[in-house]
């Protein structure tokens, strides 16, 4: 076992003794604990400062100190000057000259309270060992839990119950996350009455618990730590975590190693705030790639695609469909008398009234100009005439300033196993065609 050779130590029972076991010099803490003073102890024999039933050991030790040049763990009774003794363990080396002669021993005598101190020096160790893996593992787990792919719910819920995880994190008096700047506050002020302890940042401070535990009610625990976050996620821009903490560790520590996690989880509500703008930009984007600006309903590109799905129906499930094709009528002489804006009210104004006589399931879109064209699904030719016609009335009845009449005309037609898309198109627009020669205002099927 190792042991301490220094004569000069202020902090350890270290004695030097010649070949006959008589004292050289002892360390001061050597005559510190025992009392004695340096002429009491120098020349004297060893033996003279322990009881008669450590002399056997002495006899059965010594030799092999000499002649092995070590022994551990030695048990003696030391006699201090007071005439207390005290169980000791000696543990000790020896020197020797180039000659291999021997020189002198050096021991170390161990009192009960050096094992004591050593335990308690031992358990902070492993404390201070937890301490590092809980910090390692909550960054780990929140690390792990940002790469995974959860709505801002279900991870804020995640994240509390990593927090709890860990014994020395104890129940906290408000949750893990506030977001209400009306309860921030009040908790603040609730604080205010208490002594503020090592803050290294407005973002991160703690509180002792003596009179929080009792006022918010935490389960007993040393001391709080506050983080206040930067989150774009809500609207006061800020998050407060509240945790309370029983440990050993010093507060100082523990607020050092969560500034760490506080910049992650600022990262972590940027990224929501970042993915959130990113998806709705996309949304936006789409919208306007398949939609018309002026009357907000899908355009010419997006109803193509839907027509195509409603041709891989039909073809697949046997599932008939029908589009109605219908053209504003005298919509130029509107344009020129009345002016473009009125022409682009007339175009919203029918646009929404499609819209609304229309099926949830029928797509209705602006096919071009003046133009609109609606695909009916599980629809037949008949059924379609029937909602154009009513369409047709709907038109006529509206009400638009300057406007003494508006309508429009209606083609309509059935999708058929000998069709493609473009073989409709053609057909219903012909269809059109012909109710506009016909003297407009009116329907067509073919």
């Amino acid at each position: 076992m190792t042991h301490s050779t220094d004569l000069s130590s202020q902090s350890e029972m270290v004695q030097s003794l010649d070949v006959d076991g008589n004292v050289l010099e002892v360390s001061p803490q050597w005559l510190a604990y025992t009392g004695y003073k340096q002429e009491e102890v120098i020349g004297k024999h060893f033996t003279e400062f322990i009881d008669k039933t450590s002399l056997e050991q002495v006899k059965l030790n010594f030799p092999h100190l000499k002649d092995y040049g070590f022994v551990d763990n030695v048990p003696l009774t030391l006699i201090h000057n007071d005439g207390v003794n005290e169980a000791t363990i000696l543990n000790g080396s020896s020197s020797y000259d180039e000659n291999g002669q021997f020189l002198q021993t050096f021991c170390e005598l161990r009192t009960l309270d050096y094992f004591k101190n050593s335990n308690i020096a031992l358990i902070t160790l492993l404390e201070k060992e937890r301490f590092f893996k809980i910090i390692l593992n909550l960054k780990a787990n929140i690390a792990g839990l940002i790469a995974q792919d959860w709505e801002y719910t279900e991870f804020l819920r995640e994240l509390e119950l990593i927090f709890q995880e860990p014994a020395e994190i104890k129940t906290t008096c408000t949750g893990i996350h506030i977001s209400k700047q009306a309860l921030r506050e009040k908790i603040e002020l609730e604080l205010k009455s208490f002594e503020q302890k090592n803050q290294i940042s407005d973002k991160i401070y703690t509180y002792d618990c003596q009179q929080l535990s009792e006022k918010f009610a935490i389960e007993a625990a040393d001391f709080l730590i506050v983080m206040n976050l930067k989150n774009p996620m809500v609207e006061e821009n800020q998050s407060t975590i509240l945790l309370a903490i029983k440990s050993n560790i010093e507060q100082m520590t523990w607020v050092a190693a969560f500034q760490g996690i506080v910049n992650t989880l600022e990262s972590a509500f940027s990224a929501f705030k970042n993915r959130i703008e990113k998806a709705q930009l996309i949304e936006e984007l789409k919208s306007l790639a398949s939609t018309d600006s002026l009357t907000g309903l899908y355009n010419r590109q997006k109803l193509k695609n839907v027509l195509t799905n409603a041709q891989d129906i039909f073809e697949r499930y046997h599932r008939p469909f029908s589009c109605i094709m219908l053209d504003i009528d005298n919509f130029k002489q509107i344009n020129d008398q009345l002016g473009h804006s009125k022409g682009d009210e007339v175009l919203v104004s029918i646009a929404q009234t499609l819209q609304i006589h229309s099926r949830k399931t029928d797509t209705v879109a602006r096919w071009g100009g003046e133009e609109f064209l609606i695909v009916l699904p599980e629809t037949q030719a008949d059924q379609a005439s029937i909602l154009a016609n009513t369409l047709c009335k709907q038109i006529q009845d509206l009400k638009i300033d300057k406007l003494k009449t508006c309508s429009a005309s209606f083609g309509v037609t059935e999708f058929t196993q000998s069709d493609s898309i473009d073989t409709m198109l053609i057909r219903v627009d012909k269809a059109l065609y012909q109710a506009k020669y016909q003297g407009k205002h009116q329907v067509v099927t073919l």
